[in-house]
């Protein structure tokens, strides 16, 4: 792998990993597309790992008030409860990721199942939009978000693992028919992606020990790829926090379409 290649899957990871886009499917794609050999598993988890570390520095003082509270046990602060519901909507992930989801991802990553799941995640996020402005007159923020909440967003992340369907649109979509906010809707997103990643790399690490290495990559790649993630992952949440306070989710909709159709195209 080149420094070019680890710079470019690097910002494609930290960017779809949290715009509703689909990293998974990106990831796919990009080396489809440039005819470069699948990136190894040793890389694909240095970039989990950079944008793990990205929404932990971006949601830091969040963070550490949810972390205080479980600790010191408060039943009636919203950070506890709020603690608990990211815990609540780890489950369905964890329990489905950990016997079937690679099962689940490999049969369906060929890019023309990317790119049909491109396109109808984009119709399930466009309608959780429309649902929104169109059904809920006083939304729910962070703060009011139950156990059943996070329950139902937590099943939505279960689909995500079909490449091409993006973890972040299909919970943030999950939340906008519940009837929380935007803004809401993604920072819980954005918070359930913490214990995901982290659970998704531990279990990346344990099959890499498994298996081997297999393909040694240099440092200078590593550390390219591991800064160019957590930067653009950064960038990534910022970006969509900006744009749905402002705007809606209709951009990630027709960006879905657009390129789901265009790799229909090129590989029907």
């Amino acid at each position: 792998m080149s420094i070019v290649q680890a710079l470019v899957l690097g910002v494609v990871q930290g960017i779809s990993e949290f715009l509703p886009i689909s990293s998974s499917g990106h990831l796919i794609l990009v080396p489809v597309l440039f005819g470069w050999d699948v990136q190894s598993q040793l890389f694909d988890i240095m970039v989990h790992v950079a944008t793990l570390v990205a929404v932990v520095i971006f949601f830091r003082t969040k963070l550490v008030r949810i972390l205080k509270a479980l600790i010191q046990y408060r039943t009636s602060s919203p950070d506890r409860t709020l603690g608990i519901a990211l815990i609540v909507a780890t489950v369905p992930a964890a329990c489905i990721g950990f016997f079937f989801g690679d099962v689940i991802e490999n049969a369906v990553r060929l890019p023309v199942y990317v790119a049909l799941s491109l396109i109808i995640g984009a119709i399930v996020l466009w309608s959780a939009d429309r649902y929104h402005v169109t059904r809920v007159a006083t939304p729910y923020e962070v703060k009011d978000m139950k156990i059943s909440h996070a329950l139902v967003v937590g099943i939505a992340q279960v689909i995500a693992f079909i490449p091409g369907m993006s973890r972040s649109g299909m919970t943030i979509a999950a939340g906008l028919f519940q009837k929380f906010s935007r803004t809401a809707a993604a920072e819980f997103s954005f918070l359930m992606s913490i214990p995901v990643i982290a659970l998704a790399g531990a279990s990346a690490v344990r099959e890499l020990v498994r298996s081997g290495v297999g393909e040694t990559l240099s440092l200078s790649v590593l550390v390219v790829g591991f800064v160019s993630a957590a930067l653009s992952g950064l960038l990534s949440i910022w970006l969509t926090l900006a744009i749905v306070k402002k705007l809606s989710f209709a951009p990630f909709v027709v960006y879905r379409i657009i390129i789901g159709s265009v790799i229909l195209y090129l590989f029907v």
